[in-house]
């Protein structure tokens, strides 16, 4: 799952909270595009079971790389 953070009604981390908790979700690669890329929020994204996450802006065949390693 290819997932953009920027959310109308939840934020970031409500949202991976939903994902995380949720059994059927949480088997499947987690992609995040993100505006945040501090080691902070690298460690809150793997406490959530994130396989990887690209800043925004973000080369397009980098995101093709990401998701080819984890479909």
């Amino acid at each position: 799952m290819v997932l953009d953070t920027i959310l109308p009604d939840l934020t970031e981390l409500e949202t991976l909270r939903m994902i995380h908790d949720h059994s059927r979700l949480n088997t499947i690669p987690l992609i995040l595009l993100t505006e945040r890329m501090q080691s902070s929020d690298r460690k809150l994204y793997a406490s959530f079971d994130v396989n990887a996450a690209i800043a925004k802006p973000f080369d397009i065949l980098d995101l093709v790389e990401l998701i080819n390693r984890y479909s």
